[in-house]
């Protein structure tokens, strides 16, 4: 690796893929080539990505946007003649860790000599918990907007009647997910802003995809008061035993009992919003049903 890099030397990026200075006016200081590239909440746009990330180059170094987008943008030939020369240059002087970097450079050798004809992409090779965390969250900004959309489309065909309990449903859903990755997730390791997108990104999705099959139909669970006292018991056992076991990392007793308050105005907003959406269901089977799964985190 260190030969090719002092064979391709400095980056030298032809004047004229930069940004005029009227496309630099339009484009903004704050334009985002992270998002112009992949897609994400609009179109994809590598030509307006390449002039943006060389707008970012005037900036603090970004590890998702500036000289890192230009790298793929010249790696895959997007938005610009490909230029594989210019990616392993671009490769080479970036601010990664040495396993990363010399993956990087290695994987774009091979697509020079014809071994790799994949497209090439800066969450490839990853290696640092560090860069776990920006790929997990590159990969969650992705993601949230198709499961926003999805829940717009599923509030849309809420009863008139239902709506003002989902909107306060979903105030709660943020409050309780928001304590959970903070107070249950360990971000002991490096790897702990990738462990709490993903665990952000697992409970979001599984929020969106309960809303879209209730509205669909009728939960075909039938729970209960009795259901509810089981379902209490356990969960009471599982919370006790959660707050006198010893410390996993940063996970402590008060960070459990601040999720446990927030659970349970979440558990009461689904019961008042499935009552609204399916009046036949009682509010009982509703605070059932939430209350397993609640019970299953705090097992683990």
């Amino acid at each position: 690796m260190n030969a090719a890099c002092a064979r391709v030397g400095k980056p030298a990026y032809p004047a004229a893929d930069g940004p005029s200075e009227g496309e630099s006016r339009a484009l903004g200081t704050e334009c985002d080539s992270e998002a112009l590239y992949y897609g994400i909440g609009r179109p994809a746009d590598p030509v307006a990505a390449r002039k943006c990330a060389f707008i970012e180059l005037r900036k603090d170094e970004l590890v998702l946007g500036g000289s890192t987008m230009l790298m793929m943008l010249y790696a895959n030939g997007r938005g610009v003649v490909q230029d594989l020369e210019l990616a392993v240059a671009i490769a080479c002087g970036t601010d990664a860790a040495p396993a990363e970097r010399v993956g990087r450079v290695k994987h774009l050798l091979n697509m020079k000599a014809g071994k790799d004809a994949g497209v090439f992409d800066i969450c490839d090779d990853i290696t640092s918990g560090l860069m776990m965390g920006y790929c997990a969250g590159l990969h969650e900004r992705i993601d949230a907007v198709a499961r926003n959309r999805r829940l717009d489309t599923v509030v849309a065909k809420l009863p008139i009647v239902a709506r003002p309990a989902f909107a306060k449903l979903k105030a709660a859903a943020d409050a309780y997910f928001e304590a959970r990755e903070s107070n249950e997730v360990d971000l002991s390791g490096t790897a702990r802003a990738a462990l709490v997108i993903e665990e952000g990104a697992r409970l979001r999705e599984a929020f969106v995809s309960s809303v879209e099959a209730l509205v669909a139909s009728p939960p075909r669970w039938r729970f209960a008061e009795a259901d509810y006292r089981v379902a209490d018991r356990a969960l009471n056992e599982a919370y006790r035993r959660a707050i006198r076991a010893e410390a996993l990392g940063t996970v402590t007793p008060d960070g459990i009992r601040r999720t446990q308050r927030a659970w349970l105005s979440y558990r009461d907003a689904w019961a008042v919003f499935g009552r609204a959406l399916h009046p036949d269901v009682p509010a009982v089977g509703w605070k059932t049903w939430i209350t397993r799964e609640r019970t299953g985190m705090l097992a683990e």
